[in-house]
């Protein structure tokens, strides 16, 4: 059950469903590859700014199979709880510049 809603939704979360501390909106430009990665990155104007790009990038097919695979499927031990199954953004005071 998505944790604000109270209704079942998928795994992974899509950016901008209301996900508590979800940094990306559906508006989100998402990192395909490696140059756009460098792109976005140098583009980012605030670490709220780049801690959304982090969170909706799928610029490593291997890893974006692996995240989505074990949200899908889920861990027994959390197999009740919801999964992000997206990038984690980073941690730390969000005041600092980039």
């Amino acid at each position: 059950m998505h944790p604000n809603t109270g209704r079942a939704f998928g795994s992974p979360v899509d950016p901008g469903t209301g996900w508590p501390g979800d940094p990306a909106t559906p508006q989100t430009p998402v990192a395909a590859d490696a140059a756009q990665v460098v792109q976005l990155a140098g583009a980012a104007r605030s670490i709220r700014e780049l801690d959304a790009l982090v969170s909706v990038c799928r610029a490593c097919p291997r890893l974006v199979g692996w995240r989505e695979h074990v949200a899908a499927g889920k861990r027994r031990a959390f197999a009740d709880q919801p999964y992000w199954g997206r990038p984690v953004p980073g941690w730390g005071r969000s005041g600092r510049g980039c």
